[in-house]
């Protein structure tokens, strides 16, 4: 039987998008709504591996994007029939949006497009084929900074619900333009690769060992405050052999939160006689015991 915490992938996914709206928000406070264009980028036939998609998209940054734009954000898609395709949102040199109607844009009538819009189509018209690209589209963003975060950031759900065994380890966002302290938010995730990854596997080894299905049974035992009572005992754990730390600096940090484990339950008890919970657990038989008790 192996503890279920919840999955480290799920939270590192919604950390990303989390960063990316707050990234988009940032953008749109800095340059103003006006410069802010949304393209989307598909190439001219159905490319199905991603790492050939990022090749591909990587030759145009560098030698497009990059000069062109002062900030881009890029996420990659893959869409249900498995082609990847990319989604931007770039900053412009001057305003796109002024005089813009957009319900007219719907109906493919873009006599209101400003100059600066229609020198970016112009642009991409004669640019996309050279690095094999087919349909694009340019627009200037119609909703609010939080409206168009959450749009693009959904893009990161739709990838992760299509995505297949060739996508593991390749990267969903890319921030380009940016130099230090640009960013609004940090994309490292600690609970997925620091102190918290340390934690989870280190309470999942613990409590595998005592017979733990997942937290609600943990905190069905323990009461509520089972964290902090069995804290100390929770990371004197070994962390089980072969296990691969995420760096070096999470290996050693390892070792010193192994503590004598006497020390650790001891501590343990401590905490658990000032609780009121109405079962607690005999930390050294691994038995159920009540309240009542304990006391005595």
């Amino acid at each position: 039987m192996r503890f279920s915490p919840v999955s480290p992938k799920y939270l590192a996914n919604s950390y990303t998008a989390l960063c990316l709206s707050l990234e988009i928000i940032g953008l749109a406070k800095q340059f103003g709504l006006e410069r802010l264009g949304f393209l989307t980028l598909t190439f001219v036939e159905n490319v199905y591996d991603i790492r050939e998609a990022n090749r591909r998209f990587n030759s145009l940054n560098t030698h497009v994007i990059k000069d062109r734009y002062e900030r881009a954000i890029a996420v990659v898609e893959r869409q249900e029939r498995g082609a990847v395709h990319f989604h931007l949102l770039v900053v412009a040199a001057s305003d796109i949006r002024t005089g813009s109607d957009f319900e007219a844009f719907k109906r493919r009538d873009y006599r209101s497009a400003n100059p600066a819009l229609r020198a970016e189509w112009a642009f991409w018209r004669a640019t996309c084929s050279k690095y094999g690209f087919g349909r694009h589209e340019l627009l200037p963003v119609r909703s609010t900074a939080e409206g168009i975060a959450r749009y693009v950031a959904s893009y990161i759900g739709k990838h992760i619900r299509a995505r297949n065994e060739g996508d593991k380890g390749a990267r969903l966002v890319r921030y380009i333009g940016y130099g230090v302290g640009d960013r609004k938010a940090s994309p490292q995730f600690a609970w997925a690769y620091g102190n918290g990854w340390l934690w989870r596997h280190k309470l999942a080894a613990w409590a595998t060992r005592h017979g733990a299905r997942d937290a609600s049974e943990l905190s069905r035992i323990f009461g509520p405050r089972w964290a902090y009572a069995l804290q100390a005992w929770i990371l004197a754990e070994e962390l089980p052999g072969g296990l691969v730390c995420p760096s070096f600096l999470v290996a050693n940090r390892s070792i010193d939160t192994c503590v004598p484990v006497w020390l650790a339950r001891s501590k343990a008890d401590k905490v658990k006689e000032g609780m009121t919970f109405n079962r607690c657990y005999d930390l050294d038989k691994d038995k159920l015991w009540t309240a009542k008790q304990a006391n005595r």
